[in-house]
C-alpha cells in the first residue's frame, strides 16, 4: 500500500514537471515569436516595403545587389546600410506594462510606421511589424509585431536614440540627389542649348564606340578639328552629378515667372537605350546670403541656380561649381595645333 502511494506521488511530480516543462516551453516560444524583431540573414533580404498612416510609401528592392526606390532610381547607399544595420541589430529593450499597453498600441495604431520584410523573393514578408515613436528617454522606440498584442520597446545596444528615422516612408529621403549617373561610353547624345548665345550652343553625338560628332546647334554644321580625348573627357563628367537640394521655397507662382524670363541653359542627355535626361537651369535671385558673400553687386546669385529636372513639378538647387564643368562651348573640343 505504501509503494502504491510512493509510486502514486512520484506519477503526480513527474505530471506537475511534464505540465511545467510544456507550459514553459509555449510561454517561450511566444515571447520569441512576439519579440523576434531582428533578421539576421541581411543578405536573405530581397525587399522592404514601408508604409505610414499619412499614405507615404517606399518600396525598396535589391537587383543584382543593388537597392532601388520604388523600381525607380538607385537607393541612398548609406541610408540602405543604416536599414539593413538596424534589422540586424535591434532588440527589445524592455516589454511594456500592462497598464501601458493599450495606450502603447493605439499610439502605433495611429502614427506608427508598417514594416514588411521579404526573404528571398518570396511573394509573402516574412516579418512584419510597426514602428512608433521614442520612449520618454529617447533611448528606445515603440515597437509591435502584426498579429501581436504585446508592444515592445527596442533599441540597438550601444547606440543612444530612437530608430524612427531610419524607417521614414519618404521618398526623398531613399533618393540620391542624382542629376546624371552614366559612364562616357553609355552617352549617346548631349544636347547642350544657350538661351542667350546660340552660337555657343552644340550637340554631341556619339558615332561609334570611338568617335564622336560635335555639331553647332546653330548652323546644324560638323565641327572640323575635334580633339575626341577632350570630347571623352567631357562625357565622363557624367558619371556623378548631383544637386544640392531641393527647392521648396519656388511655388508654381515663382516657376511660372521664372519660365516667362526663360532659363539660361539647357542640358539634354540620352543614353545608349534612349532614356533621356533633360535639365532648364534658371537664374536664382539675390538673397542676403548671397550678399553677405559677395564683394560687389551682383544681378544673380554667383554660386547657385534652380533646376528643373525632367518637367519634375519639384525644382532642385544646383551648384556652378558641379555644373561648369558641363557649361562648355564648341570650342573646348577643339584640337590644339
Amino acid at each position: 500500500m505504501k509503494k502504491n502511494k510512493a509510486l502514486f506521488g512520484i506519477f503526480i511530480l513527474l505530471l506537475i514537471a511534464a505540465a511545467y516543462f510544456l507550459i514553459s516551453k509555449n510561454s517561450n516560444t511566444i515571447k520569441s515569436e512576439l519579440s523576434d524583431f531582428a533578421v539576421k540573414d541581411t543578405a536573405s533580404i530581397t525587399k522592404i516595403f514601408l508604409v505610414d498612416k499619412k499614405e507615404n510609401q517606399i518600396l525598396l528592392e535589391r537587383k543584382n545587389g543593388v537597392w532601388f526606390v520604388n523600381g525607380e532610381v538607385q537607393a541612398r547607399p548609406d541610408a540602405m546600410s543604416s536599414l539593413l544595420k538596424t534589422l540586424y541589430q535591434i532588440e527589445v529593450r524592455s516589454p511594456i506594462g500592462e497598464r501601458a499597453q493599450n495606450t502603447i498600441i493605439r499610439h502605433l495604431g495611429s502614427v506608427g510606421i508598417k514594416c514588411e520584410i521579404y526573404l528571398n523573393d518570396e511573394k509573402k514578408p516574412s516579418k512584419v511589424y510597426y514602428v512608433g515613436g521614442g520612449t520618454q528617454d529617447m533611448l528606445g522606440t515603440f515597437m509591435y509585431i502584426e498579429n501581436s498584442t504585446v508592444p515592445f520597446a527596442v533599441h540597438i545596444p550601444g547606440f543612444d536614440g530612437y530608430l524612427t528615422p531610419r524607417y521614414r516612408p519618404l521618398y526623398d529621403s531613399w533618393i540620391l540627389p542624382n542629376v546624371f549617373s552614366l559612364r562616357g561610353p553609355d552617352i549617346k547624345r548631349v544636347d547642350l542649348t544657350y538661351l542667350d548665345g546660340p552660337k555657343r550652343s552644340f550637340s554631341i553625338v556619339k558615332q561609334n564606340e570611338l568617335d564622336y560628332a560635335v555639331i553647332d546647334k546653330e548652323t546644324g554644321t560638323i565641327e572640323s578639328n575635334i580633339s575626341q580625348n577632350l570630347v571623352q573627357a567631357y562625357l565622363d563628367q557624367f558619371t556623378f552629378v548631383n544637386y544640392e537640394a531641393k527647392a521648396t521655397a519656388v511655388n508654381n507662382s515663382k516657376q511660372d515667372s521664372l519660365k516667362q524670363v526663360g532659363y539660361f541653359a539647357n542640358l539634354t542627355v540620352t543614353d545608349v537605350n534612349d532614356k533621356v535626361r533633360s535639365v532648364d537651369m534658371y537664374r536664382m535671385e539675390i538673397t542676403e546670403r548671397s550678399k553677405n558673400l559677395m564683394d560687389e553687386e551682383h544681378e544673380f546669385d554667383i554660386d547657385r541656380f534652380y533646376g528643373s529636372i525632367n518637367n519634375d513639378p519639384t525644382w532642385v538647387v544646383m551648384q556652378y561649381y558641379v555644373f561648369d564643368k558641363l557649361l562648355l562651348e564648341s570650342r573646348n573640343f577643339k584640337a590644339k595645333l
